[in-house]
């Protein structure tokens, strides 16, 4: 499994050998400045976004390595039914970091990050449990009233 090693200037998610070969990448290094948000998912596969770019892909199982969504680039370690801790960044290659730890209340978040707020959280779990209805299924939209 990762490891997630904060230090007084950035946080690095050290991969082991096997998982530097399924992801073919290296350890990825995060400045503590571009961090926004550390939180504890609900579940870490409903957290996941996009679609394997690189990696190990295999549903309920692993998710390892760069994923592409619209909007840009994450990176996620998970495994199995392990809990997670989700990184949200605002700078940098990626936009967010999941990674599977042993045990996530444990892992200090950096100390001058407030963790997310529980409605902040509901609202999460919310949108994320929502279902989604395509746009072509809604009928034609109108042009507003001038």
């Amino acid at each position: 499994m990762a490891t997630l090693v904060i230090g007084s200037e950035e946080a690095t998610l050290v991969l082991r050998p096997i998982e530097h070969a399924l992801s073919f990448h290296k350890d990825v290094h995060l400045p503590l400045t571009a961090i926004v948000r550390v939180s504890v998912p609900d579940s870490p596969w409903m957290a996941l976004r996009g679609w394997r770019s690189t990696g190990l892909g295999i549903p309920g199982y692993a998710a390892i390595g760069v994923r592409r969504h619209g909007t840009g680039w994450d990176f996620a370690a998970v495994f199995k039914q392990q809990p997670a801790v989700l990184i949200e960044l605002h700078t940098g290659r990626f936009e967010q970091v999941l990674v599977s730890v042993p045990d996530p209340e444990a892992t200090p978040p950096p100390s001058r990050l407030p963790p997310a707020s529980p409605a902040e959280e509901a609202f999460r779990h919310r949108a994320r449990t929502f279902p989604r209805v395509p746009s072509a299924t809604n009928g034609p939209r109108s042009a507003p009233d001038a």
